[in-house]
């Protein structure tokens, strides 16, 4: 309404523009005609700059596969929930293969990775580059998960090792994703080190990978 009521402010009533000018009748001042003529102007360029808006949205460029996997660690940098993580993936059964054959769904490593979010609280996967190497293929090189032990953390099944203070840097990992549809189809791990992933931060703060003897 302000901008409505802009417009129409340079113009004099009948009684007054026939006063001024002696003449009767609607003639407008030239003060008026001035006023007006600004307001039009101003509409124009604010449609124009409206349009030119409009415009730049509808051009916007869609993500690439490499915006997607940036999005994707950002996400879990900033510790992301599993629901959050598991809508990257094409479905909560999408493979992540590991270079020793083992095959999780996607929701439950990402399960596993929220398990480590809760013991080291500035946890952070750090890189050196994404890549789309080829279309549908994206590398990730040289990952290294660092973080501090704060509160207690448990692995898998196995017992929770309550904080130690110690920072841990995990051996570096390659990442291979294969995407489809915007979505990441399957998620391939390959170990450069020993120490690596939730195992690696696990045994790191002096947990063992043994499960303890059953009873009975």
């Amino acid at each position: 309404m302000g901008f409505m009521k802009k417009i129409f402010t340079g113009k004099k009533s009948d009684k007054a523009s026939s006063k001024s000018n002696g003449k009767g009748g609607n003639t407008k001042t030239k003060e008026g005609r001035k006023s007006e003529r600004s307001s039009t102007d101003n509409m124009t360029v604010v449609t124009s700059s409206s349009s030119a808006s409009f415009k730049q949205r509808k051009e916007r460029k869609p993500k690439t596969n490499e915006d997607i996997i940036t999005e994707y660690m950002a996400t879990i940098n900033r510790h992301g929930s599993v629901e959050e993580l598991v809508d990257y993936f094409t479905s909560p059964d999408a493979p992540q293969v590991f270079e020793d054959g083992v095959v999780m769904p996607a929701a439950a490593l990402m399960a596993e990775i929220r398990k480590v979010y809760l013991g080291f609280e500035d946890l952070r996967f750090n890189y050196d580059s994404i890549k789309e190497v080829k279309p549908g293929q994206v590398l990730l090189e040289d990952l290294c998960v660092t973080g501090t032990h704060t509160k207690d953390f448990a692995f898998a099944n196995f017992p929770a090792i309550p904080p130690t203070g110690r920072h841990v840097v995990l051996d570096q990992e390659r990442l291979w994703f294969t995407m489809k549809d915007g979505k990441i189809e399957k998620q391939e791990i390959t170990a450069l080190g020993n120490l690596t992933g939730p195992p690696g931060m696990y045994v790191s703060v002096g947990g063992k990978l043994e499960m303890p003897p059953s009873e009975g």
